[in-house]
C-alpha cells in the first residue's frame, strides 16, 4: 500500500505544487462493475496553485490487470463485445470525471487535463448547461498495457466564496465508448462510480472523500442503445478516416493531402460555404509539424486570428511515456518536477474565419488543417473537432 501511496504523490505533483490533498481508494474482488474496470485505484483530491492561479485538483490513479487489458483489446477490435449496445463497433476505455453541484449554482469550472493514457482523446465541456464546464472526459484511442499505472488529472478553476451550497461532488466513472455522429458515445458504462471527489462551501476547501457509490438514475441498455442509433444515422467520416490512418489503411501524408484539398473547396468561391461572407468561422483542428513554445503558440494564433476552443502539450516523464496536456484556452504550461521534460504545444481546435483559411495553409508551422469537423461539411447542427494527429506522427517518427 505504501509503495502505491508514493506512486501517487509523486504523480499527483508533476505539473503543479501541491498545497493540501486527501486520498482515498476504491478494490473490488471481482469484475461485475465491468470487466474494463481496474478492480482497485485511488483518487487523490488537492488544491494546487500554478501561476498565481489556484485551483482544485480531481485526479485518479490505477492499474490495468490482465483481465482488464484482453477485454479493453476485444472492445478495441470490434465484433461480438458484451452485452449489445456495443457489438460489430470498435469501442474504447474512457474515463469520465463530472462535476456536480450541490445547489443549481455550479462553483467549478473545468479548465485542463493532463494523463498518460496512450493517444488520448480529451474533451472539456458544459454538459448540463451550468455557464462552466461540468465534465473531464478521456476516450483513450491507444493501446493500454497490464501492470502499468495510468493517470488522469482534471483541473477546475475554483470560484467558491463561501455561499451555502457553493459545495458539490466530482465524479469519476469508467465507461466503454464507440464513435457517434459528433463524438465517442457511451455503449456501455459502469454502474458503480468509482470515486466520488467531494468539495465544501468555501475556497480551496474539501470535505471527506466519498464512498463510490451506485448511480441513482443508472442509463439502461435499451436507452443507450436507443442513443446511439440515434447518433449513427451519419457520423462524420473523420473518425473512420482517423482510426484508418491509425491502422497504416490511409497515410499520414494522404490524410494531409485529403485535408488540404478540403480546405481549397472552403476557399473556392463554389465552396461549400458559398452563401457564408468571409468572415463565417470554420471549425478546424491544427497539428503543427513538432511541438512549439508558449511564444511561439501566442504568435501563431495572433497571426491568424484563431478562436482557441482547446490547446494541447506534450510532455515526457522520466519512464519515457508521453504526458498529454489539454486547457481549453491559451495559457503557458509550468512544470514543477525536474523528471519531466516540457515538449511544447503540439495542435489546437478552434475556429478561424474563412478570409484567413488560405494564409493559414501558407504556414509552415500547421502541418495538418483538418476542417472535415465543422458542420457546413457534416450537415450536423452543431461543429465537432476532428481529432489532432499528434499521437501518429510521433509513432510514425519512432519507425
Amino acid at each position: 500500500m505504501k509503495k502505491f501511496t508514493f506512486k501517487v504523490l509523486a504523480l499527483g505533483t508533476v505539473m503543479l505544487f501541491s498545497l493540501s490533498s486527501s486520498i482515498h481508494a476504491w478494490s473490488y474482488s471481482n469484475y461485475n462493475n465491468g470487466s474494463y474496470v481496474p478492480k482497485s485505484g485511488q483518487g487523490f483530491l488537492s488544491l494546487v496553485s500554478s501561476g498565481g492561479n489556484t485551483r482544485l485538483n480531481t485526479s485518479i490513479y490505477f492499474t490495468l490487470d490482465s483481465t482488464n487489458v484482453t477485454n479493453i483489446l476485444d472492445y478495441n477490435n470490434g465484433g461480438d463485445n458484451p452485452g449489445n449496445t456495443c457489438d460489430n463497433a470498435n469501442a474504447y476505455l474512457t474515463i469520465d470525471q463530472t462535476a456536480i453541484p450541490d445547489s443549481w449554482d455550479l462553483e467549478i469550472d473545468g479548465d485542463e487535463v493532463r494523463t498518460n493514457l496512450p493517444n488520448p482523446k480529451i474533451d472539456i465541456e458544459d454538459n448540463n448547461f451550468f455557464g462552466e464546464d461540468d465534465e473531464t472526459e478521456v476516450t483513450v484511442l491507444g493501446t493500454v498495457e497490464s501492470g502499468k499505472t495510468y493517470y488522469m488529472e482534471s483541473l477546475w478553476n475554483d470560484y467558491r466564496d463561501g455561499d451555502s451550497g457553493d459545495s458539490g461532488k466530482v465524479n469519476a466513472q469508467f465507461a466503454i465508448s464507440k464513435k457517434g455522429v459528433s463524438d465517442y458515445n457511451n455503449c456501455v458504462q459502469s454502474s458503480v462510480v468509482q470515486h466520488v471527489h467531494t468539495y465544501g462551501d468555501n475556497l480551496g476547501g474539501f470535505s471527506l472523500p466519498g464512498e463510490p457509490t451506485l448511480l441513482e438514475e443508472f442509463p439502461s441498455e435499451q436507452s443507450l442503445a436507443t442513443e446511439l442509433q440515434s447518433y449513427e444515422s451519419g457520423y462524420p467520416d473523420f473518425i473512420s478516416e482517423y482510426k484508418a490512418v491509425e491502422s497504416g489503411q490511409i497515410s499520414i501524408s494522404s490524410y494531409r493531402e485529403a485535408k488540404r484539398v478540403l480546405l481549397d473547396s472552403i476557399v473556392n468561391p463554389q465552396s461549400l460555404l458559398k452563401d457564408a461572407g468571409d468572415s463565417e468561422k470554420i471549425a478546424v483542428t491544427i497539428t503543427f509539424e513538432k511541438p512549439i513554445t508558449f511564444s511561439e503558440l501566442e504568435g501563431f494564433t495572433k497571426k491568424h486570428n484563431v478562436e482557441v476552443e482547446q490547446v494541447q502539450a506534450r510532455a515526457i516523464d522520466q519512464n519515457n511515456d508521453r504526458i498529454t496536456i489539454a486547457t481549453d484556452s491559451i495559457k503557458e504550461i509550468t512544470l514543477d518536477n525536474s523528471k519531466v521534460t516540457f515538449s511544447g504545444y503540439t495542435d489546437l481546435k478552434g475556429y478561424v474565419s474563412k478570409d484567413q483559411i488560405s494564409n493559414l495553409t501558407k504556414d509552415t508551422t500547421a502541418y495538418i488543417i483538418d476542417p472535415s469537423g465543422d458542420k457546413s461539411i457534416t450537415g450536423q447542427e452543431e461543429d465537432i473537432f476532428a481529432q489532432p494527429l499528434t499521437w501518429l506522427i510521433e509513432d510514425a517518427s519512432k519507425k
